[in-house]
């Protein structure tokens, strides 16, 4: 059951599983039904959550392999506007999970300090 601040993204992470493997999954159909965009969901919706597939690859001791788990991290795009257009050079403060983010947007390039 989907709590306070939930998304389909915070849950697949946790699951170890991409967001559209939870969110197209049949199982889900009546939730898409109700619910325009996987991140906008609310306390009480149901979700089923499938199994995470194990997948298990040959490889030698005295090797070195990497490994990479894709899909993470999830994509945010954000634009502010004002009277409906961008708003060019204007200094902003973006805080996210206790970090800040503080830059200006400048043209078509984002100046930003981390």
């Amino acid at each position: 059951m989907v709590m306070e601040g939930d998304s389909i993204d915070k849950i697949a992470y946790k699951a170890g599983l991409y967001p559209a493997t939870i969110w197209d999954h049949p199982n889900n159909s009546e939730l898409r039904k109700h619910r325009a965009h996987r991140n906008e969901l609310e306390p009480g919706d149901r979700i089923f959550v499938p199994e995470k597939n194990q997948k298990k690859l040959p490889c030698a001791v005295d090797k070195r392999y990497r490994f990479v788990r894709m899909g993470v991290p999830s994509l945010l795009r954000l634009q502010a506007l004002q009277d409906f257009g961008p708003r060019k050079g204007e200094p902003y403060r973006l805080e996210v999970d206790g970090s800040v983010f503080t830059g200006s947007e400048v043209g078509n390039q984002r100046q930003r300090e981390f």
